[in-house]
């Protein structure tokens, strides 16, 4: 696993012009409250630990209120208060107050805290840490592929994961919403090795990452409900 300092030092590698992080990241299942309505509902959340919304990459946008003060507090990206509008998040036992609104032009994080607020979130699980970057020119398959193969760039950590479970969610131009679901990384391999598409087996092999520069598989796990609690078709 890739160190904080490590990948704070990819900031250097050559054609990087600036860099923001290493940000402290978990994804949780939250419970927001909804305007107009009563009781919470579940939704995914990616959250990061930032201290301010500024940065040299992704300089956060606050389109309402203020920045947390402390670790009670949460801003919510434009979405998901477009999505919900409420005034609570509740992870765990955490419950946090919604203070601020901010759109993100990378749309990597669906929410943010300060740092020390990350780990009170996060539980016991592994954690996550996210980079952002500007290049000086755009990345082509074969400069990823030659960063990867000089270790340039940190190697995968397996099991890394990332999921489309709202019904405004867009996979592609044939599959539109698809279905919610959850989806895994891992260093190249067999779809086997993960027990993906095998007869009566939710897990699937997102073939167009087999060949790609990053040398990465994604499984993909189809689940039964949208991220409002509602089912889902099954495909």
């Amino acid at each position: 696993m890739a160190t904080p300092a490590q990948l704070a030092a990819t900031a250097r590698l050559p054609g990087v012009t600036a860099a923001a992080g290493p940000f402290a990241t978990v994804s949780v299942t939250a419970n927001l409250t909804q305007a107009g309505i009563s009781g919470t509902r579940p939704y995914p959340l990616q959250i990061v630990g930032r201290r301010s919304p500024g940065g040299a990459v992704d300089d956060l946008t606050l389109d309402q209120g203020h920045w947390p003060q402390n670790d009670q507090q949460i801003v919510l990206s434009r979405a998901v208060q477009r999505d919900l509008g409420g005034s609570t998040v509740t992870v765990g036992s955490q419950k946090l107050t919604v203070v601020g609104v901010a759109n993100s032009v990378t749309n990597t994080a669906q929410a943010w805290v300060l740092p020390s607020g990350i780990t009170r979130l996060g539980g016991s699980g592994p954690s996550q840490a996210q980079m952002l970057y500007r290049f000086a020119n755009a990345g082509t398959s074969t400069a990823i592929a030659a960063d990867i193969a000089s270790h340039a760039l940190p190697p995968l950590e397996a099991g890394a994961m990332t999921y489309m479970m709202s019904k405004q969610q867009f996979l592609n131009d044939d599959a539109h919403n698809w279905v919610p679901h959850l989806m895994f990384y891992f260093p190249r391999a067999d779809a086997s090795n993960w027990g993906a598409d095998l007869a009566g087996a939710p897990p699937m092999l997102n073939a167009q990452f087999q060949q790609s520069a990053e040398a990465i598989s994604v499984i993909m796990v189809p689940v039964t409900h949208w991220s409002d609690g509602t089912p889902a078709p099954m495909h």
